[in-house]
């Protein structure tokens, strides 16, 4: 029978420039459900170049995405790790050594308390393709509100479809589209009346991501006295990293992290 007994940490040179290969290993405890949480004493440089969304190859040779965000000292992968905890049936005590094989890409073998690898679950059902979860969507399905002085175009409804199919679970804030105007690229991104009655009443920090960009901004969502929500802090160096322009339609994705150090994050996507 295979074991495992610990973990370590290899850098390499390879051609002319240092390559990853990291191993480590991590007992699963307390609330390991929630989040999976990354050794601190991994390089910094792996952890740096590590993109928001990674693949784990679970022992079943399922792929799993799951999301990073940095908090309170800690890169912490959060939505979509319940997934992998529950599919691959992983237990309080257990073991997992996570090897990085490249491509954004940490392969999982899992060992029981007592350090005996455990064996795969098989999926027992093919999982729907994305075309097939498209196809069983309908627009009258996809929850959506549109911002003032926004048009529905053909463009912007096909993305607007699009979008919701790929969200990983159910909203709890509709998608958001908007044609920019003047005072939300110059100052603060204001949002609807009817979007700001599904988003938080006190203050609350938020990730900024652009589409498929790996930067993440910090930013602050607030809720005025008439009840408009608004992103203060941080959106004007986002909209100059990201050239946002006047009159161009964006569509917010907004989802409330499954931890509570940022409770909410916000992808903004253009619409061409």
């Amino acid at each position: 029978m295979e074991s495992a007994s610990g973990s370590n940490i290899v850098m390499q040179e390879h051609h002319g420039h240092l390559e990853h290969i990291v191993s480590f290993g991590k007992r699963f405890e307390g609330n390991f459900q929630l989040a999976l949480y990354l050794p601190n004493r991994l390089p910094f440089s792996f952890l740096r170049d590590l993109p928001p969304t990674i693949v784990i190859k679970a022992p079943s040779g399922r792929l799993y995405q799951i999301n990073k965000v940095y908090c309170e000292g800690y890169y912490v992968y959060d939505y979509g790790w319940s997934t992998v905890v529950r599919s691959e049936r992983i237990k309080e005590s257990d073991l997992g050594i996570f090897t990085y094989i490249g491509h954004s890409c940490l392969e999982l073998k899992l060992y029981d308390s007592f350090m005996i690898i455990k064996r795969p679950v098989l999926p027992t059902f093919r999982e729907p393709t994305f075309a097939e979860l498209r196809q069983a969507v309908k627009w009258d399905d996809v929850w959506h509100l549109l911002g003032p002085n926004t048009k529905l175009t053909s463009s912007l409804k096909k993305r607007l479809h699009l979008l919701f199919c790929s969200m990983p679970s159910e909203l709890s804030v509709p998608l958001y589209a908007v044609t920019l105007v003047p005072c939300q690229i110059s100052g603060k991104m204001y949002f609807s009346k009817e979007l700001s009655d599904y988003l938080p009443n006190e203050p609350r920090d938020v990730i900024l991501t652009y589409s498929d960009s790996n930067q993440e901004w910090f930013g602050r969502l607030c809720k005025s006295t008439r009840g408009f929500s608004s992103i203060g802090s941080g959106w004007r160096d986002f909209v100059q990293c990201h050239s946002l322009l006047n009159n161009d339609t964006y569509i917010f994705a907004f989802r409330k992290r499954e931890i509570e150090c940022h409770g909410w994050s916000i992808t903004v996507t253009k619409v061409v």
